[in-house]
């Protein structure tokens, strides 16, 4: 049977209205052309369970074509390889910031003043308002690398934004008490 191409997509297939005024759906493996079906082009075409099959381009209709002999028969599909496995870096990690976040912490509540004396006083402060500093910049580029174009932060599933927030929420007030610490550190 001959007729027109309505329309085509690798994922959903594509849609034939026949000469008898009939749809028949199809898909990728039922095609015989060189090149991908293009809207509007005109085909030959059997029909078998209601779906077209072995879809032929016709030559002189704007769709390429190929010949029936010359088309080879559709190679056996390999088994999909395993995606290889990207390696996150460590500062796009959740651990980072946290880890961060408990450096700033252990800096403030731990190690005695006395320990950093010897190294001139103002080592520990400093190294408290750097880490703190670490730790919103680390916190902004998460959120950076969640929005999308149009300004919106996409998240997985409600999981996701819950432990994202919880994250966020500790790794900002951590550095939040480190820049207040070691700001008051320094002036005092």
């Amino acid at each position: 049977m001959k007729g027109d191409i309505l329309g085509y997509s690798d994922v959903d297939g594509g849609a034939i209205t026949g000469e008898d005024g009939a749809r028949y759906r199809f898909g990728k493996s039922d095609w015989r052309g060189a090149d991908s079906p293009v809207a509007g082009g005109r085909v030959d075409f059997d029909i078998a369970d209601g779906r077209a099959i072995d879809i032929y381009p016709l030559a002189g209709t704007g769709q390429p074509t190929a010949s029936p002999a010359v088309t080879p028969a559709p190679a056996p599909a390999a088994p999909a390889a395993a995606a290889p496995a990207s390696a996150t870096p460590l500062w796009r990690t959740p651990l980072f910031g946290l880890g961060v976040t408990a450096v700033i912490l252990i800096y403030v509540f731990l190690i005695p003043p006395s320990l950093f004396h010897p190294m001139g006083g103002n080592l520990k402060p400093l190294l408290l308002i750097g880490l703190s500093i670490a730790a919103i910049v680390w916190r902004n580029k998460r959120s950076f690398d969640r929005t999308n174009q149009y300004g919106v932060e996409s998240f997985r599933g409600f999981g996701h934004v819950v432990g994202s927030g919880a994250i966020d929420l500790v790794a900002g007030l951590g550095a939040i008490v480190g820049l207040i610490v070691g700001g008051f550190a320094l002036i005092l």
